[in-house]
């Protein structure tokens, strides 16, 4: 079965898994699915037409209709808790040490607006980011980030410039300390004045 997984970001170092959620369905998937019905955008969007379905119009065959919901978070009328959730399921997305309880904020309204029958992981999700800023310490943690799915290539692991022994690539996991390709997901919704 496939799985989210949340994964510790040490100040030097790769990445560590903390905790794995099952079935990755019911985390950005789900998550993107009830913003996609609440926020139709507009009425000659494809999202917003009679007999609108998500799984056809959006999620397969991977068309537009994802770019729009992924674009959502950058839309004034959207609530910036929705916003937040929306970039969390981002690839290369941080949340840092000192906004996780932010995000896990934003979290907790998301599942108030929506119900936890329609937010699948999101509790387990924020409770989890709330344990481990209470059990880590920022002297040595940057923050968290995610694998939405098991079943799709590694957002988190870095080609290296080299081969091993038998001549294949070497790979290695994302430390914050080295790779640039990321961003800061709080950071950078308060800088584009999101929330």
């Amino acid at each position: 079965m496939s799985c989210t997984t949340m994964h510790r970001v040490p100040k030097v170092g790769g990445i560590e898994d903390l905790q794995e959620y099952r079935n990755s369905h019911r985390s950005a998937s789900m998550w993107w699915q009830v913003l996609a019905e609440h926020y139709r955008p507009g009425p000659d969007d494809k999202l917003n037409r009679p007999g609108f379905d998500y799984i056809r119009d959006c999620f397969l065959p991977f068309g537009d209709g994802m770019d729009k919901v992924w674009k959502l978070y950058l839309h004034p009328d959207v609530k910036p808790h929705h916003r937040a959730v929306i970039a969390l399921t981002f690839d290369q997305a941080v949340v840092s040490f000192d906004s996780i309880p932010d995000v896990s904020r934003c979290l907790t309204e998301f599942i108030k607006d929506f119900g936890t029958e329609n937010t699948g992981h999101a509790a387990n999700i924020a409770t989890d980011l709330m344990k481990m800023h209470l059990l880590e310490s920022p002297l040595h943690t940057a923050g968290v980030c995610f694998t939405w799915t098991s079943v799709a290539s590694d957002v988190w692991e870095r080609k290296q410039d080299k081969v091993d022994e038998d001549g294949e690539e070497v790979w290695s996991p994302f430390d914050i300390s080295k790779d640039k390709d990321y961003f800061l997901l709080w950071e950078d919704l308060v800088e584009k004045k999101l929330v």
